[in-house]
């Protein structure tokens, strides 16, 4: 279970959802 990669993942899929709802 790699909690690193996890991590990245989510981030990766999080920022550019929560960019295109701020616009």
């Amino acid at each position: 279970m790699e909690v690193r990669r996890l991590m990245a993942t989510i981030f990766t899929i999080s920022i550019p959802t929560y960019v295109s709802e701020a616009v």
